[in-house]
């Protein structure tokens, strides 16, 4: 008995000290970025697509037709919370509302998380290379803060909780909640539908005796709810111009090579990622027994290469599968994190890769040439050089070359542990 209660104290010692630290980590990086990131100010800090966010709640404001160019147009879930929130000025509301956002999705990253990965402690540092990145949504809040990506992320995470937690138990309660979730987040971006099609194969409706009626009706529940709300903001929202998915799908595959797409991982997730090259057995066992962790992948990989020119963004999207791949990555090969060296290396090279020490550069303004390496090292630099599309040819080479030249010594360092380890095993004796 005293033993079982000195392992449950040890337990809620350690999920305390995990809410800490992510708290802390959370509430150090915006307090840096409210001092150090100055926010765009090109075309009035409304550019890209944010116009259309800004001109969407104004007209729910005055009670104006939805009108203007798809997709955006169809993204009226946040516009519509803007205009009724009590904030005449609009970039509040949008400032406000993703933040609140940013800090659910942290705390929804650590129940998540906590179903693959034992150890605290790799959970912690995850998270806090997640909330660090200086295209997630916790660090680009200050530079633009009418966007959709934070909530977005923060439903997307939610999504895969719901899943978890259906896969676990399959309790009413869950599946109700995850077709509210889809409602609610398919108003928010069209990204949500993922969810519904990612859970089409957890719930598993078909089996070698044929198809569960039930299951298969569950099975699509969430997913006709994503349909319907869609088909419902189609129905008054009027599109300035023709847009289908499909055709600009297609022309991204084409006009997007594959070397550019590569490089947009790299500047994603960090030289880190070769390291999902190594025991990729354990990483494929993960994956088949979890067949909607996959989908999801798959799918976040898809729109990835084919969404758009900002491979990174959409990449993002799906954090929270990327960050189980590695935590049960580092937990099924620890023994790398005993080598001090390499793991200062890793962190080293993270941190320039998702510039933890410049804040993110204004576009088109006060441009400076800067050391390339990873990234441009500067906050002074030319904006669109941090992106694997849009920057020039030479650039996005170097980058390419400079990740393919840091990863092949992670790679070749961390292969060399994991053999050490395994020689050594097998010189024990029986």
């Amino acid at each position: 008995m005293a033993i079982s209660t000195t392992s449950e104290s040890s337990v809620r010692s350690q999920y305390l000290l995990e809410w800490l630290a992510v708290a802390t980590i959370f509430l150090i990086v915006n307090v840096l970025g409210a001092i150090f990131q100055p926010p765009l100010t090109f075309m009035g800090g409304k550019a890209w697509e944010l116009n259309v966010y800004y001109d969407i709640a104004e007209r729910f404001r005055h009670s104006l037709p939805i009108v203007g160019p798809a997709p955006a147009i169809f993204r009226i879930g946040i516009p519509w919370l803007v205009s009724v929130l009590p904030f005449s000025d609009l970039s509040k509301s949008f400032f406000y509302i993703n933040l609140f956002a940013n800090a659910c999705t942290a705390a929804l990253l650590v129940c998540l998380l906590r179903y693959y990965v034992k150890f605290w402690k790799i959970r912690v540092v995850l998270i806090g290379f997640y909330l660090i990145h200086w295209l997630g949504p916790t660090r680009f809040l200050y530079f633009v803060s009418a966007e959709t990506d934070a909530t977005a992320i923060f439903l997307l995470t939610a999504g895969l909780l719901l899943i978890e937690r259906w896969r676990k138990s399959e309790r009413a309660v869950d599946l109700l909640r995850l077709c509210a979730l889809v409602l609610v987040g398919t108003a928010v971006r069209e990204i949500m539908l993922v969810i519904p099609v990612a859970f089409l194969f957890a719930n598993k409706p078909f089996d070698k005796w044929g198809v569960s009626i039930r299951r298969l009706g569950i099975s699509i529940a969430p997913l006709l709810c994503g349909s319907l709300v869609l088909l419902l903001i189609h129905s008054f929202v009027h599109p300035t111009e023709s847009y289908r998915f499909a055709s600009a799908a297609l022309n991204w595959a084409y006009s997007k090579s594959l070397p550019v797409f590569i490089l947009g991982c790299f500047i994603t997730l960090g030289p880190v990622a070769v390291l999902l090259a190594l025991d990729w057995k354990g990483t494929r066992l993960l994956l088949n027994h979890n067949s909607a962790l996959a989908v999801f992948l798959i799918l976040i990989l898809f729109l990835s290469y084919c969404g758009g020119s900002d491979t990174e963004r959409f990449m993002l999207w799906g954090a929270p599968s990327i960050l189980i791949l590695f935590g049960t990555w580092f937990e099924r090969n620890r023994n790398v994190l005993r080598d001090r060296g390499l793991v200062i290396l890793i962190i080293l090279l993270q941190l320039i890769s998702e510039r933890a020490f410049w804040t993110t550069p204004d576009l088109g303004y006060s441009v400076e040439n800067s050391m390339i390496f990873l990234t441009s090292l500067s906050s002074n630099a030319y904006y669109l050089n941090l992106y694997s599309y849009h920057a020039p040819r030479s650039v996005s080479a170097l980058m390419l070359l400079e990740y393919a030249a840091v990863g092949t010594v992670i790679l070749a360092w961390a292969a060399y542990r994991l053999s050490h380890k395994s020689n050594r095993s097998g010189m024990m004796p029986a």
